[in-house]
């Protein structure tokens, strides 16, 4: 069989672009053929690509780029004259990718899968969301309606979808996935610094400046002994800017690090030397770093948002807190860094959960069930 994946959200910071290649991988083993369609420009080589010669990679280059949506010329010739599949899975909804997977779907009459990735258009900056809106309106519905399934991450997002009129009965709720041979715990954890992580983009959305004010609230000796590390990119400067000066006048400017964006291959060493991660996003469909920390055994205090609650176990892999209250963060933080050995059980229940529930093969057994459904196999 041969399957063809386009997806706009290529770049090597994306939990996409993982999913994709993890799937292409577990398909490749089957003994499928696959195609990963994209007009997202890899520049120089990633390891993560070492294996590639398994499946196709074909590169489209944008005639016009606004911000992350690119339109190419060469996609859709390619589609109209040469483009062959029995399956074609676009990843994102929104990206010029999908509009050409839809193509794809008309013009050879092949089944379609849409995998959402969060189908709610929240974000602060008016004109993404007015950009997000228009998109919405007039692309969101086609593409999703003539989808012979849809992959959800969660069942947060499965009922949006059916909120806005999708038949639930083609939706399948995949959840997300991590390697968890290479995301493993420390062998002998110690923590002369515990370190708070928190792995986001930088936007007003994920709530970056909540942790920095729970964190000041800490008692002075659990500050001492830690320090707050940022790593994503930086998105939105402005915000970036005003994040350094709350926490200058909140006198912790020297206990928090920005450290950017890490290719995938880094992350391992990130949360397995983490004391643990902290995610205070204000919207989050599924928040796939809670997945990849408790690989790594590192619990999460997250906020009670979107599909944030079907993957911590409250007070068993991690806490939760009240969206926005920073006061309800600083309380989960003071518990977990004045007691190592909850964190060292939240740790193993954590590692337990990834696993059983998000291994790559649970996942890509979620996936292909779909496969084989509208495949009628």
């Amino acid at each position: 069989m041969r399957i063809a994946h386009f997806v706009g959200a290529f770049e090597h910071y994306s939990s996409v672009r993982t999913d994709v290649l993890a799937i292409a991988r577990q398909l490749t083993k089957l003994g499928h053929e696959v195609e990963i369609h994209t007009t997202y420009l890899q520049r120089g080589p990633l390891s993560d690509l070492d294996d590639s010669s398994n499946f196709r990679v074909k590169y489209y280059r944008p005639i016009l780029a606004i911000k992350k949506y690119r339109i190419s010329y060469d996609m859709v010739i390619h589609i109209l004259q040469e483009f062959e599949a029995d399956l074609i899975h676009a990843h994102g909804y929104r990206s010029f990718e999908t509009l050409c997977a839809v193509l794809a779907k008309l013009e050879r009459k092949r089944p379609l899968i849409v995998s959402t990735y969060g189908s709610v258009p929240y974000v602060f900056k008016f004109s993404e969301r007015v950009l997000k809106m228009i998109q919405d309106a007039v692309i969101r519905h086609y593409p999703l309606k003539i989808a012979d399934a849809i992959l959800a991450e969660t069942m947060f997002e499965k009922n949006f979808l059916a909120s806005i009129g999708i038949d639930t009965r083609k939706i399948y709720v995949t959840y997300e996935k991590v390697d968890t041979n290479k995301f493993v715990p420390p062998k002998f954890p110690s923590f002369s610094t515990k370190k708070i992580l928190c792995v986001s983009r930088v936007t007003r959305l994920k709530g970056i400046h909540m942790l920095l004010k729970a964190y000041s609230f800490l008692d002075p000796a659990l500050k001492r002994d830690s320090e707050v590390i940022v790593v994503g990119p930086i998105e939105d400067h402005v915000y970036y800017r005003e994040l350094l000066d709350l926490a200058s006048r909140l006198n912790i400017r020297d206990k928090l690090r920005f450290i950017g964006a890490l290719t995938f291959e880094k992350m391992p060493h990130i949360y397995s030397s983490a004391y643990l991660l902290v995610l205070p996003s204000l919207y989050e469909n599924i928040g796939g770093v809670i997945i990849e920390a408790a690989a790594c055994g590192c619990p999460t205090i997250a906020s009670r948002v979107g599909g944030i609650p079907e993957i911590i176990e409250d007070g068993k892999t991690g806490f939760l807190f009240d969206p926005g209250d920073w006061k309800d963060l600083a309380d989960k933080l003071s518990i977990l860094l004045s007691s190592e050995s909850l964190r060292n059980c939240m740790a193993r229940e954590a590692r337990r959960l990834a696993e059983t529930k998000y291994s790559i093969e649970a996942y890509f057994e979620r996936v292909y069930s779909a496969y084989r459904r509208v495949l009628g196999m």
